[in-house]
């Protein structure tokens, strides 16, 4: 079995990579990503722009994988809207073109299964009375990174209908760990509490919007998630990815405060962390997954992922001239 990951070089891709090795220990795992260089244990790394179409058909020639993994994209909110045009333009590019190629070279014999990677910011502003969110509610995209989603969710959708290419989609909903970007909220909280511990940021932690409120999982439950979608899930099917959980941001910011080794630390409101546009609730359901693929999260997001992100920032703190 060979599997084709796009955006390897990100925070899910090596998660992903470990669940897979434990799964499926023969198969060929194919790393695709935009770096140079980039090494991960038991796989093959490709150097591939996917908004250069003639790249991307090249390498699903090359490799004819069974299944592909689309992880890739331009993934920060806040980052699309200080490039708009940028983001939409990789996000939706991408997509068409791993359509395109799995098209040109899917017959009755070989038929790849493909995952696309959705995002909760899909739905945009929904009223409490709408909680907690389904697969068929109606998406508002409140951001052009939410847009660019949406747009790749619908091309998957289409070319399953139009052209049989066997597309699942998941819309996944907030997930952290070890390595999360500290563009983040919880891991931004993290690496503060971590720099004030070393004394390298003074005992005031930076905070935007702390009363909204997310559900946030694990990442490991999620690329667990994203197996099961693409092992058992249905093609033209889309499921949510999360935990059900409420976390108001404010809740998990005293979470990592009471693990943190400095007592009276100040917590200072920034208006320049604050969104154009920024949905006070947001939250949904998995039973869709669940009762499709038997899918459930094993680790708890308050007990599990905040101390082992709180540790993992301690520990690159201490090792990098911060």
């Amino acid at each position: 079995m060979t599997i084709i990951i796009t955006g390897i070089t990100g925070f899910v891709g090596p998660y992903l990579t470990a669940h897979i090795r434990e799964q499926n220990p023969s198969a060929r795992i194919v790393g695709v990503g935009k770096a140079s260089h980039f090494s991960f244990s038991g796989g093959v790394y490709e150097r591939c722009d996917l908004v250069d179409k003639a790249a991307v058909f090249r390498l699903v020639k090359q490799y004819r994988p069974d299944m592909i993994f689309h992880l890739a994209a331009q993934s920060s909110v806040y980052a699309s809207w200080e490039d708009a045009e940028g983001t939409l333009m990789n996000n939706i590019r991408s997509a068409v073109h791993i359509l395109e190629a799995v098209r040109e070279y899917m017959s009755q014999e070989y038929r790849p299964r493909v995952l696309f990677v959705g995002s909760s910011e899909q739905y945009g502003s929904i009223s409490e009375e709408n909680l907690p969110l389904r697969e068929n509610d109606l998406m508002r995209p409140a951001s052009p990174y939410a847009v660019s989603k949406v747009a790749q969710d619908h091309l998957g959708l289409q070319y399953f209908l139009s052209y049989g290419v066997p597309v699942v989609r998941v819309r996944a909903f907030n997930h952290s760990g070890p390595g999360r970007s500290q563009e983040y909220v919880d891991s931004n909280f993290a690496r503060q509490i971590a720099l004030i511990e070393h004394g390298k940021q003074d005992p005031v932690i930076e905070v935007g919007n702390t009363g909204a409120v997310r559900d946030f999982s694990d990442v490991r439950d999620i690329v667990r998630a994203y197996w099961f979608a693409l092992q058992k899930g249905i093609p033209g099917e889309v499921y949510n990815v999360c935990s059900g959980n409420q976390y108001v941001i404010q809740e998990i910011l005293e979470e990592l405060l009471s693990l943190s080794r400095i007592s009276h630390i100040r917590v200072y409101q920034d208006p320049a962390r604050m969104r154009p546009s920024d949905n006070p609730i947001l939250y949904g359901t998995a039973d869709k997954l669940r009762r499709e693929t038997g899918w459930k999260p094993h680790y708890s997001y308050m007990h599990d992922t905040l101390p082992s992100l709180l540790s993992y920032w301690r520990e690159k703190v201490s090792m990098d001239d911060i």
